[in-house]
């Protein structure tokens, strides 16, 4: 229904807290944010219309939906965004996206390193393997679950030095976004969003914190009137209800509006 009573809130909590944020500490360059627009195949929009709609109908006939079937349905939503879906028998297919040549647009355009994050381990083998058809051997890293330690230390190291041939560093938020320092690269993409708040934030930092001497782009591939932008809402919405209880003004942050 929406948030309420924050005013009260933000009185009730104020005499008892006192926060200092990363911008009044250090002196880093500027976030830059944008999205790139990326339309859907004739296939993705039959196959998006299906499980949406399927979705309705779960939820409309349904005494008792749990939360793990609305999640499972979402997940598909944004599985058919990125060429890939699950079935039930746990097999994988695949099928043509412009998604990924959204992300090739975009790192031609761009002469140094690069982040890319996706939530799931499908994109990051497809990312890694075609960018590697692209660019050449060695030009990227996968990180995320199946990445063992030493090859975890390997890649950042890699990463972070300025001759090395490692340019792209694909990874799963969860994995990868907490912790390590990638300031070698300074264009990070989010192929897959999810809803959580603090991987997000998190792992936008990995490129902007102590060592990053430029400013930093943040690029989200956004397919319009889908789950894609109901995710990036979402995010926008829980940093302005984080703002507005500790009486601070809502910085600029996510967009959906792709630069002119």
């Amino acid at each position: 229904i929406g948030f309420r009573n924050l005013d009260d809130l933000a009185k009730r909590t104020d005499p008892h807290t006192f926060r200092v944020l990363k911008k009044d500490c250090l002196d880093l360059p500027e976030k830059l944010y944008t999205s790139r627009i990326v339309g859907l195949t004739e296939d993705q929009h039959k196959m998006y219309r299906q499980i949406k709609e399927h979705a309705m109908v779960v939820l409309g006939d349904m005494d008792l939906v749990s939360a793990p079937m609305v999640i499972t349905q979402l997940l598909r939503l944004q599985q058919v965004l990125c060429g890939h879906l699950k079935t039930i028998d746990g097999e994988t297919i695949t099928f043509p996206s412009k998604r990924i040549d959204a992300l090739l647009e975009i790192l031609e355009e761009h002469d140094g390193k690069a982040i890319i994050w996706s939530r799931f381990r499908h994109d990051i083998q497809h990312i890694f393997k075609t960018l590697e058809e692209k660019f050449g051997e060695g030009c990227a890293a996968a990180y995320y679950g199946d990445t063992s330690d030493n090859m975890r230390q390997d890649i950042v190291r890699k990463f972070q030095d300025p001759q090395s041939k490692l340019r792209f560093f694909i990874g799963n938020p969860a994995t990868a976004g907490y912790g390590i320092t990638l300031t070698e690269a300074n264009l990070v993409v989010y192929y897959a969003n999810d809803f959580n708040l603090e991987t997000r934030i998190q792992s936008e930092d990995r490129a902007h914190r102590i060592g990053q001497k430029n400013n930093v782009t943040y690029v989200d591939l956004i397919s319009e009137g889908t789950i894609d932008e109901k995710i990036v809402k979402a995010l926008r919405a829980k940093i302005d209800i984080g703002a507005k209880v500790l009486g601070e003004e809502a910085r600029k942050w996510l967009t959906l509006t792709p630069p002119r």
